[in-house]
């Protein structure tokens, strides 16, 4: 080796400490900002602020945000998120039904604690919904993890990516809204211990789901239904940040002075349209599950949902929603304002009674929208998962619930 080539190994191996060091520093606080703030808070500035680093160092490691974003899932999240999850997952479904489950129990506790970590990489599963690249890095750890050794059969790997998007879906719900964590883990833990043993695989019907498509806000919930509708559009396309109130005026056809002069801000109009979409869309929801339940069970109605949620061309629909609960991470009045108007559909369907609402009623309506929302992110991830056969575990599950 010349003294020159000898000379710059040198200098390497001690620039890399330094970047090393930087790296973990930037890793650092990107995870706290993006927990704490969500993707709008994430940016250059406020990560190279936060980890101490010029602006500069940042830009010359990643392109965008959004290469930041696959850097912290692949250092951060595969190992402290995924990894425990997949254990927890496998303790359940490498087990045998009538068996002492305390310790798959444990794991699935530990799973709620929701640190930095855990809460960084619930912010960057959503993002998947609308960001290309982070959805490309993540899906292909997603679909390595679905396909692993382990997995022997196709009811297996039904059985393991159902487990995935009910813990998950609970994961993203609990994590703005109060709710008794304990009582929660041990429903869910019941859930799954029920689905341990699969059940027969029969065929799941087709039904007309195109209700899913439609759009919520009616004329009779609002006179402003054609401007809530235009901005759920709108976020549904661009998402909530890249929304501007001049995009929505122009898909109502209307002007920017109108849409102000009934809502004084994006986020007011967002959260009113949003709140009656939810409203609306749990009533035609549980018409339509009501009649699938009548004719096929309700085993054979979940599995039905759960396929239809995640077919591919349900993308724009799904981004909505994911997007409405991750803004709602970072601002709480969102929650509350959505259980309120769920709450109201459920009276209003007879389902429940005002004196009636409590712990037990919030745990239960968490675990019956979880499975969904889980869905919902992993239909983007993987496009064959709607045609896994998840009769398997939801004949078991809701055909018969735990006491």
């Amino acid at each position: 080796m010349n003294y020159v080539n000898a000379r710059a190994a040198v200098q390497e191996q001690v620039r890399q400490p330094n970047r090393i060091r930087n790296n973990e520093l930037v890793r650092d606080a990107a995870v706290g900002i993006l927990s704490h703030f969500g993707l709008e808070g994430t940016n250059f500035n406020s990560v190279s602020i936060e980890a101490k680093l010029s602006n500069s160092v940042l830009r010359k490691r990643f392109s965008d945000i959004d290469a930041l974003l696959v850097d912290i899932w692949k250092n951060r999240s595969v190992s402290a998120f995924i990894k425990p999850l997949n254990v927890t997952i496998m303790s359940y479904l490498l087990s045998e039904q009538d068996q002492d489950h305390q310790h798959s129990k444990q794991l699935l506790d530990s799973l709620f604690e929701l640190n930095e970590v855990q809460c960084a990489s619930l912010e960057i599963l959503a993002v998947t919904a609308s960001h290309d690249p982070v959805c490309d890095a993540v899906a292909k750890d997603l679909k390595a993890l679905f396909s692993q050794s382990a997995i022997k059969s196709e009811s297996m790997k039904a059985q393991y990516v159902f487990f995935f998007q009910i813990i998950l879906g609970t994961l993203l719900h609990v994590r703005s809204q109060l709710v008794d964590r304990d009582l929660l883990v041990a429903r869910l833990h019941a859930l799954l211990v029920l689905g341990i043993t699969p059940a027969e695989i029969v065929p799941t019907p087709e039904v007309d789901a195109s209700y899913i498509h439609e759009k919520f806000v009616s004329p009779e919930q609002s006179p402003h239904a054609e401007l809530m509708n235009a901005c759920l559009t709108c976020v549904a396309q661009n998402g909530f940040a890249a929304t501007t109130t001049r995009m929505i005026a122009k898909e109502a056809l209307v002007s920017e002075g109108k849409l102000f002069s009934y809502f004084p801000t994006k986020l007011d109009l967002f959260l009113d349209a949003i709140s009656l979409q939810v409203e609306q869309g749990f009533l035609v929801n549980f018409q339509h599950i009501s009649k699938w339940n009548e004719i096929y069970g309700a085993g054979v109605s979940a599995a039905i949902l759960f396929r239809e949620y995640q077919r591919p061309d349900l993308d724009l629909e799904r981004a909505l929603q994911i997007e409405y609960l991750r803004l709602s991470w970072h601002r709480p009045d969102m929650f509350d304002r959505r259980l309120k108007h769920v709450h109201k559909a459920l009276i209003d369907l007879g389902v429940e009674k005002v004196d009636e609402i409590g712990p037990e009623q919030d745990v239960d309506l968490v675990l019956a929208v979880s499975g969904s929302m889980g869905a919902m992110i992993v239909a983007r991830l993987d496009r064959e998962a709607f045609k896994l056969p998840y009769v398997v575990v939801t004949q078991k599950i809701y055909s018969k619930q735990p006491e």
